[in-house]
């Protein structure tokens, strides 16, 4: 995840498509996603490597078409150099990325707790959700679940989009304003 100042070709999502593009461009971007072909991947070469390895070089193949993406679209070598930094971080924190989403977290009528909602990427769970329920005062955690079952594989940003707290319930609603989580407090 990027820090707020950085954006590759004016995009909110990247995909990358492994294989023969035809007649597409390497690159382009639509409705805010930029598509990015990778002819020259060596599928031999990355099934024959053990797991740790694979993910190097994803990770190494990910970091390599946004940074071309972004040469080809912004000039600044700072944006490049934040793009490398973030590519090394992700790679000394083994892959693993644990997010606070501060927008669902919310403290109980009495005070007494906090609900901090987690979005979980790693190669176990994928892309999961968590809650914990903390103790405010001493930070111990009293109650901890995911939000569905895991592994996950979905973006679900926009599914988790905004929360309210009543006495009763914790809810989660999507971009839709449906209930996507409901929890008895």
């Amino acid at each position: 995840m990027f820090p707020k100042n950085i954006e590759v070709n004016n995009s909110s999502k990247i995909a990358i498509e492994y294989g023969p593009r035809g007649n597409e461009p390497i690159f382009d971007n639509v409705l805010g996603v930029t598509s990015y072909f990778v002819e020259d991947f060596n599928f031999d070469t990355f099934y024959k490597l053990n797991n740790n390895d694979r993910e190097n070089m994803i990770l190494k193949n990910i970091n390599n078409v946004i940074l071309d993406i972004t040469k080809r679209t912004v000039k600044d070598k700072n944006i490049i150099n934040e793009i490398e930094n973030v590519a090394n971080k992700v790679k000394e924190n083994n892959l693993n990325m644990e997010i606070e989403v501060s927008k669902l977290s919310k403290i109980t009528f009495d005070r007494k707790y906090k609900i901090n909602i987690y979005r979980i990427l790693n190669k176990e769970v994928g892309e999961s959700w968590k809650y914990k329920k903390i103790y405010r005062k001493t930070k111990v955690v009293v109650e901890e679940n995911w939000l569905k079952k895991i592994p996950d594989y979905l973006d679900r940003t926009d599914y988790y989009k905004k929360a309210e707290i009543s006495e009763k319930e914790y809810i989660i609603y999507d971009n839709l304003n449906c209930v996507t989580y409901k929890m008895n407090i």
